[in-house]
C-alpha cells in the first residue's frame, strides 16, 4: 500500500493503516515529488505512519535490494 505524502494524497488515515497491517500488508512511503521542493511533503507521510503504528519492516523501500528483489518476484514486476 502506498502512503504519499502529498497533502492532496493523504488517503490513507491512521484508522487503514492499522487494518492495513492487521492483513499483513506492506507498505511503500512516498512524497509523489514533481520538483525537489515536494520532497518536503515526506513530513505529512511519516505523520500517517507514526499515527498507523508502522514500523521500518512494514515498508518495502526500507528492505535492503535482495530482499526488495524477492518482493519484486512475488508480484511479478
Amino acid at each position: 500500500m502506498g502512503i504519499n505524502g502529498q497533502l492532496s494524497r493523504l488517503d490513507l488515515n491512521d484508522e487503514l493503516i492499522l487494518l492495513a497491517k492487521d492483513f499483513s500488508l506492506k507498505f511503500c512511503i512516498s512524497t509523489d515529488s514533481n520538483s525537489i521542493f515536494d520532497l518536503a511533503f515526506i513530513r505529512y507521510g511519516l505523520g500517517q505512519v507514526r499515527r498507523g503504528w508502522l514500523k521500518k519492516q512494514d515498508f518495502v523501500n526500507t528492505y535492503p535490494y535482495s530482499q526488495l528483489k524477492e518482493v519484486f518476484k512475488k508480484l511479478k514486476l
